[in-house]
C-alpha cells in the first residue's frame, strides 16, 4: 500500500524525522512518502492564526489531490489541528484521508475511558474543543494539561514538563489515558509511559497505524470514503479549470 504523509508547512525540516518514524511503525509492505507544502506555506509557527490556516488549507486540498492522481491508498494530514480534512476528503475521492486527532483520541479511547489532552499551550484548547464538538462528547477528554512550550526547545525542560503535568493528569483529573495533541511531540510517548506508568498516545503514530489499517478493511470489506451528499467528489473534468491543483508539492519520502 502507498501513503502519503503530508506536513502541512512550506519547509522540509520535519520531512526526515517522520520519515524515521514511518521506516520504524510501518508494516513491511507499506511505503510511506513524507512530503511538504510548497514554501509559500510559510513555517509551523504560522499555523496558530485563523487566517493563515485557511490560506495552508488551500495547499493541503492541493496535496491531496496530487496524492488521488498519484494512486495514493491513503493521506495523512499530519497536524493535529486537522485543517482542511473534510475537504481533503471530498477531493481525495476513494482514497482514504485520515486526520491524527480524531484517530488518536479513537485509540486513547480504545485503551481507557477517560483521557487527558497535553497541550502545548492553552491556546490550542479552544481550537481543540471546537474540533470535539463535532465528534461528540463521548470524545471529550476528562481535562487538558499544557506544558506551555514547544517541542522544538530544550528537551530536558520539555520532558520534565510532561512528567509534571502528565502526573497531574492522572494524580487529579482521574486520567487513564495521556494524548499528546501535537505531531511534533513524536519519541515523546515512550519516555512518559515509562514515567508515569499510563498509556501515552502520539498522534503521528496512531495517524500511520490507523491509515494502514484503514486500507486493509477497504481491500477486505469494501470500505472506501463515501462519495454521497457532503464528500461527493467533483470530476476530474469540474476540475480541470483549477491550475493550482496541477502544481507539485514538496516531498522526500521512503
Amino acid at each position: 500500500m502507498k501513503i502519503m504523509f503530508l506536513n502541512p508547512v512550506g519547509d522540509t525540516i520535519y520531512n526526515q524525522p517522520f520519515a524515521d518514524m514511518a521506516r520504524r511503525y510501518k508494516d513491511p509492505n507499506t511505503q510511506v512518502t513524507i512530503a511538504s507544502l510548497h514554501h509559500s506555506a510559510g513555517p509551523m509557527a504560522a499555523k496558530a492564526y485563523g487566517p493563515t490556516q485557511t490560506l495552508v488549507a488551500a495547499q493541503i486540498i492541493q496535496a491531496a489531490h496530487q496524492a488521488r492522481r498519484e494512486n495514493y491508498d491513503a493521506f495523512v494530514i499530519n497536524c493535529f489541528g486537522e485543517y482542511a480534512l473534510n475537504e481533503s476528503r471530498q477531493i481525495g475521492g476513494d482514497m482514504l484521508v485520515i486526520g491524527p486527532a480524531q484517530c488518536s483520541i479513537e485509540t486513547a479511547l480504545r485503551l481507557g475511558r477517560r483521557y487527558t489532552m497535553i497541550l502545548n499551550d492553552e491556546a490550542q484548547r479552544e481550537h481543540n474543543e471546537e474540533a470535539l464538538r463535532d465528534y461528540g462528547t463521548k470524545y471529550r477528554p476528562v481535562s487538558y494539561r499544557s506544558i506551555g512550550m514547544g517541542y522544538d526547545e530544550d528537551p530536558a525542560e520539555v520532558e520534565a514538563k510532561l512528567v509534571e503535568q502528565g502526573k497531574l493528569a492522572v494524580e487529579r483529573d482521574g486520567a487513564e489515558v495521556l494524548l499528546l495533541a501535537c505531531t511534533l511531540a513524536l519519541g515523546w510517548h515512550e519516555k512518559l509511559q515509562e514515567a508515569i506508568g499510563v498509556p501515552v498516545v502520539d498522534p503521528a503514530v496512531a495517524a500511520l497505524k490507523t491509515a494502514e489499517l484503514a486500507v486493509q478493511m477497504k481491500r477486505s470489506c469494501g470500505w472506501g470514503s463515501s462519495n454521497v451528499g457532503a464528500l461527493k467528489s467533483p470530476t476530474e473534468m469540474e476540475l480541470q479549470g483549477f491550475r493550482m491543483l496541477q502544481e507539485p508539492i514538496l516531498g522526500t519520502g521512503e
